[in-house]
C-alpha cells in the first residue's frame, strides 16, 4: 500500500509539472502574439503614394507582398528592407520619390513586421531583373541592421 502511495503522489507532481509547464508555453506564446501585432502602422499620407505612383508607372506586388517600383528606363535598383514593427507600406511615398528619380526600387515585406525574420529577403531580386546593372540595399533601423547582415553575407 505505501508503494502505490508514493507513486500516486509522484503522478500527482508529474501532472502539476506539466500544467505549469503548459501555462508558461501559453503566456510564452500569448506575450509573443500580442509584441508581433502591435506595430506602427502606415498613415493616409503612405496610402495616397500608391494612388500617386500609379500617374508615373505601375507598381507591381510580387506573391510574398513584395512591391516593386519600376520606372522605365530606370538607372539603379534599390533593395529597402522596413525598420523592425513598421508596416513596410510606410514607406510607399520614400520607394515612389525615389522611382520618380529613375531608381527602381524593391521595397521588402517582411514576416510580422520584423525583418530579422527574413534576413535574405533579398535573394533573386537581382536576377529578376538583369537590365538593372547597378543595385544598392539599404533600410531603416532595424531594416538597415538586417540588409547590412545580408550585405556582408553576399557581398558579390
Amino acid at each position: 500500500m505505501r508503494i502505490e502511495k508514493i507513486t500516486e503522489n509522484k503522478k500527482k507532481r508529474l501532472v502539476k509539472r506539466l500544467i505549469a509547464i503548459f501555462i508558461v508555453f501559453a503566456l510564452l506564446f500569448g506575450a509573443c502574439a500580442i509584441y508581433v501585432n502591435d506595430y506602427y502602422r502606415a498613415d493616409v499620407d503612405a496610402m495616397v503614394g500608391v494612388v500617386q505612383s500609379k500617374q508615373h508607372y505601375e507598381p507591381k506586388t510580387l506573391e510574398d507582398g513584395t512591391n516593386i517600383f519600376k520606372p522605365e528606363n530606370a538607372k539603379a535598383g534599390f533593395i529597402f528592407y522596413p525598420g523592425g514593427k513598421v508596416e513596410y507600406i510606410s514607406y510607399i511615398p520614400l520607394m515612389d520619390a525615389l522611382a520618380r528619380k529613375g531608381i527602381m526600387c524593391v521595397l521588402l515585406k517582411m514576416p510580422f513586421n520584423l525583418a530579422v525574420l527574413d534576413v535574405n529577403g533579398a535573394e533573386g531580386i537581382k536576377e529578376m531583373f538583369p537590365e538593372i546593372g547597378n543595385w544598392y540595399i539599404g533600410g531603416h533601423s532595424l531594416g538597415g541592421s538586417m540588409a547590412a547582415t545580408y550585405l556582408a553575407e553576399n557581398v558579390e
